[in-house]
């Protein structure tokens, strides 16, 4: 049984090539793995570059806004392609459709994902990993961010207690291999 992987990254693809060279590595390994890619569909920035570097490979499962289809346009790097009236819509399908979550470098819309996923666990609501790549220490701020509400005491939470895990690509690809034999078992 393979796992359903959602990866939050951005519709952008920023102006640091590492992050274009790290998600390539990402896709390489990961068309080697037999798992669905869960992703929220845009055909721009570091989704497309991903969704494009697997589909021909591995099952691919795009879940977009109404408002960001363009009938003109040939959306074939998607195995699935689920479309929705809004974002809301939009994150509590791929929550559903997720066993773990993944998060590259993005902008405000990875950030709103991957921090509505982190309360919801701290909630109990879902109990969902969420790995924070961290290659190039694109997540360190936002860390020190989560240390800073421990420290003014407006969380007690220990964010690792509750399934998110900051890591790099090789700890990543540990996980999900200790995760995938877990799941078979």
């Amino acid at each position: 049984m393979s796992l359903n992987i959602g990866v939050f990254l951005g519709s952008r693809s920023g102006n640091d090539k590492k992050i274009l060279t790290l998600l390539k590595k990402f896709s390489r390994w990961f068309v080697t793995q037999n798992h669905t890619l869960i992703i929220g569909g845009t055909d721009s920035g570091l989704m497309e570059v991903l969704a494009k570097e697997v589909h021909s490979k591995v099952k691919v499962k795009a879940i977009y806004t109404e408002k960001y289809i363009d009938s003109s346009k040939d959306y074939n790097f998607y195995t699935e392609l689920i479309i929705v009236d809004n974002s809301i819509t939009k994150k509590k399908i791929f929550e559903k459709n997720s066993d773990l979550f993944i998060a590259f470098p993005g902008g405000v819309g990875t950030l709103d994902e991957i921090v509505d996923i982190i309360n919801r666990n701290i909630l109990r609501e879902i109990n969902k990993k969420l790995f924070l790549i961290n290659d190039i220490s694109y997540w360190k701020q936002f860390n020190e961010l989560l240390d800073y509400f421990k420290l003014k005491h407006f969380t007690s939470s220990n964010y690792e207690n509750h399934n998110l895990k900051t890591c790099n690509l090789e700890q990543l690809k540990k996980e999900i291999k200790r995760i995938d034999a877990k799941n078979k078992s």
